[in-house]
């Protein structure tokens, strides 16, 4: 059986019982993942045939593992296109702020702290400041020291998606948005 198979076989139709929206994110690539790009999860979405119920998350440090760059502003215009086309922007639910203790292209899942990682601000603000995401929520998920994002991790989260916003506003009207950062793991 093929994984399309086995995804729909693990996601039965409900009749009767919560309609609670499901996020699928991307994998950073390591052999055997499913959903690895953003083909791969087009084709989930499209064997569940859930409808809206089903969207997708954009973590940052996945794309990057993954070898996906979005470090400049013709890099996450691309990325945010392709998602588009083969998703839908509209499906996105959140991102998944972190950096990555690996190098771009290194097919592995190893989240880092903000700043401390082969992404850095600089290309982080591109993707996440881009105006296309100014309505979605961002989930900042790194390890912090231990126990998950602390309080300097949060504020350079804001920073770094503030300073994105400033400079995809100097390029163009930016839009106005809901979403915002929130700590995940320990306190923040």
């Amino acid at each position: 059986m093929g994984w399309p198979a086995a995804w729909t076989r693990s996601w039965p139709p409900w009749p009767g019982r919560s309609r609670a929206p499901a996020t699928r994110q991307a994998g950073a690539g390591a052999g055997g993942t499913v959903g690895r790009d953003f083909g791969e999860l087009a084709s989930i979405l499209a064997a569940l045939d859930a409808g809206d119920r089903v969207g997708v998350c954009l973590d940052t440090q996945h794309l990057w593992a993954s070898g996906v760059d979005f470090g400049g502003p013709e890099e996450a215009e691309a990325v945010l296109d392709e998602l588009e086309e083969r998703i839908g922007l509209a499906r996105l639910r959140c991102v998944h702020l972190n950096d990555s203790a690996v190098p771009r292209g290194a097919n592995r899942d190893r989240h880092a702290n903000l700043g401390q990682g082969s992404i850095g601000e600089e290309r982080l603000a591109w993707l996440v400041g881009h105006p296309a995401l100014a309505r979605v929520p961002a989930v900042l998920e790194v390890p912090g020291e231990g126990q998950g994002p602390t309080a300097e991790q949060v504020a350079l989260a804001k920073a770094v998606v503030r300073e994105g916003q400033a400079r995809w506003a100097a390029r163009r009207p930016a839009t106005r948005g809901r979403g915002g950062i929130e700590a995940k793991g320990g306190a923040a």
